[in-house]
C-alpha cells in the first residue's frame, strides 16, 4: 500500500500493527516474524513432519474429486487433463503439501512456504513466488494461495519485511534461489524453466523489482493493484525492459481521497501496463468498484484505512483467483483455453481489459 510507505503521519499505524497485531513484518514483540514463527496449526486433520533437510511439511488430509491426486498419494489417471478441462473458477485436482522454511540472505531471514501439489514422482510442476502488501502477511491470502496449488502450480509464500524495498527485492531473489535450488525440498518437483513472481501492492511492485533482476530466470509476472513509489520508482526503468508476459489487475477507487490515497492514480497498476511496451504479453484488468484491499481474503483493521469500494467484496475476491488462476495456467501451464478468461467471452463479470497484442 503506498500508505505509510511514504509519510510519517502513518507511523501511528505501524506503531498499532507492532504493538499487539500480527501484521505484516511484526509479530506482538514487534520483531520480525512469520508463520514459522507460530506454532503448527494441524486442527485440518494433517500431518506435521519434518523432512530430512529440518523443513516443515504438513501433509493436508483433504481429498480431491475423482479423477486427482488425493492427499494420501494416491493417483488416479488424468490429472493434469482434469486441471486443462477444469474451470480456473473453481478449485482443480490437486491436494498439497506444505513445506516451511526460513531463507538466509546475510543478517536477514525470509520465512518461506511452499504449497506443493501432490504429483507422481518425477512429474513437475510450475511455480510461483507471491509476496503480500505492506504490513500484511502471505496467511492473509491462504484461499487464494490454496486455489492455485489445487489446479497444480506450486506456491512459494515469501514474507520479507521492512521498508526498504531494494533489500526486499534481493530477499524475494533469495528465495527464488531456495525454491529453484538443486539439492533443496522441491528439487524434482519444481519446474525451474516456469516460475512467475507475483504480489499484491507493495508486494506486486517488489514482484516486479526481482523480476527485472531475474529476467532470464522468471517466466511470467502478475502483479495484484501494485503501487510504485519513489523508493525506488521502478515505473517505467524496471518494467519497459520486461518481456515475458505480465498481467496487472487493479482498481481506480482507491486512487484519491481518504486519510491518504491507497492506490494513487499516479503509481497505480495502469502506470505499470503502461510502460509494459516490451513484453511479449500484457494485460490489464480494472476490477469495477472494488478497492485495494478486496485482494486480500483474510483482514484486519488495516483494510479499514482504505475506503471501502462499492463492488461486493466476495465477488471481487473470487474474480481475482479466477484471473489468477487462468493467467498462471496460460502462461506456466500453455493452456490455450485460459484465454478466453484472461481475454475473451468468459471474462469475468464487472471487469475491464486491455492487452497488448
Amino acid at each position: 500500500m503506498k500508505l505509510i510507505e511514504t509519510t510519517r503521519g502513518a507511523l501511528a499505524v505501524m506503531f498499532l500493527a507492532c504493538a499487539g497485531y500480527t501484521v505484516g513484518g511484526c509479530d506482538s514483540s514487534g520483531s520480525g516474524g512469520g508463520d514459522d514463527d507460530q506454532p503448527p496449526v494441524t486442527d485440518d486433520g494433517g500431518n506435521l513432519v519434518r523432512d530430512d533437510a529440518g523443513n516443515l511439511v504438513r501433509v493436508d488430509a483433504a481429498l480431491v474429486p475423482d479423477g486427482g491426486v488425493r492427499a494420501d498419494g494416491a493417483v488416479t489417471p488424468g490429472a493434469d487433463s482434469a486441471v486443462a478441462a477444469g474451470s480456473p473458477a473453481a478449485a482443480g485436482p490437486f491436494a498439497a503439501t506444505t513445506v516451511m522454511a526460513t531463507v538466509m540472505r546475510g543478517s536477514r531471514s525470509v520465512p518461506v512456504i511452499a504449497h506443493v501439489p501432490t504429483r507422481p514422482a518425477g512429474q513437475l510442476s510450475p511455480a510461483v513466488l507471491f509476496m503480500p502488501g505492506f504490513m500484511l502477511q502471505t496467511s492473509m491470502y491462504l484461499p487464494l494461495v490454496e486455489r492455485i496449488a489445487s489446479h497444480g502450480v506450486i506456491v512459494v509464500r515469501v514474507d520479507t519485511s521492512g521498508s526498504d524495498h531494494a533489500a526486499m527485492a534481493l530477499d524475494v531473489g533469495a528465495a527464488l534461489d531456495w525454491a529453484v535450488g538443486p539439492s533443496g525440498p522441491l528439487a524434482g518437483k519444481l519446474d525451474v524453466a516456469k516460475v512467475a513472481l507475483a504480489g499484491h501492492s507493495l508486494g506486486g511492485k517488489l514482484a516486479t523489482m526481482a523480476a527485472f533482476a531475474n529476467r532470464t530466470r522468471v517466466a511470467a509476472l502478475l502483479a495484484l493493484d501494485p503501487v510504485n513509489s519513489n523508493s525506488p520508482d521502478v515505473v517505467p526503468d524496471q518494467v519497459t525492459p520486461l518481456t515475458m508476459p505480465v498481467g496487472f489487475m487493479g482498481e481506480t477507487v482507491n486512487g484519491s481521497g481518504g486519510f491518504m490515497p491507497c492506490a494513487p492514480t499516479d503509481s497505480n497498476f495502469e502506470t505499470f501496463y503502461a510502460a509494459a511496451t516490451g513484453a511479449s504479453w500484457a494485460a490489464k484488468w480494472d476490477l469495477t468498484g472494488a478497492d485495494h484491499m478486496d485482494f486480500v481474503d483474510v483482514c484486519n483493521f488495516l483494510c479499514s484505512v482504505c475506503p471501502d469500494g462499492p463492488a461486493d467484496d466476495a465477488a471481487v475476491r473470487g474474480t481475482v483467483k479466477t484471473l489468477a488462476v487462468a493467467f498462471l495456467r496460460r502462461h506456466l501451464l500453455g493452456d490455450a483455453a485460459m484465454d478466453a478468461w484472461l481475454t475473451g467471452a468468459s471474462l469475468p463479470s464487472g471487469v475491464m481489459m486491455q492487452k497488448r497484442p
